[in-house]
């Protein structure tokens, strides 16, 4: 079953950016990440406890950084068997080197 991914704007706003300064970045979210976490956002997910309705915690792969994404990315989320609300996303530099370094720093 394929869950509808509905991002918040936080979320629109990291992943819009991320696109705007990697080029295969969309490509990467639209038929990698964003269709993982709709088809199954809970496996090696953490889910944080005490939470309700339950959040969960899922980090990309810093392996990544062989496609030409030096980060990973880490996406906070609930899920239910319709929905994949996605709270927000968080970026974290694994690799600054050459132009990385300009791209990462910027807003």
């Amino acid at each position: 079953m394929l869950r509808t991914i509905r991002e918040s704007a936080a979320a629109q706003a990291e992943i819009d950016r991320l696109m705007a300064l990697y080029e295969r970045f969309e490509d990467w979210w639209v038929r990698g990440w964003s269709w993982r976490l709709a088809r199954d956002p809970f496996t090696d997910a953490v889910q944080l406890p005490n939470s309700s309705p339950s959040i969960y915690l899922l980090k990309s792969s810093q392996n990544h950084a062989d496609l030409g994404f030096p980060f990973t990315l880490t996406f906070m989320y609930s899920a239910t068997d319709q929905y994949v609300d996605l709270i927000d996303v968080r970026f974290v530099a694994i690799s600054i080197g050459d132009d990385a370094e300009q791209r990462v720093a910027q807003p």
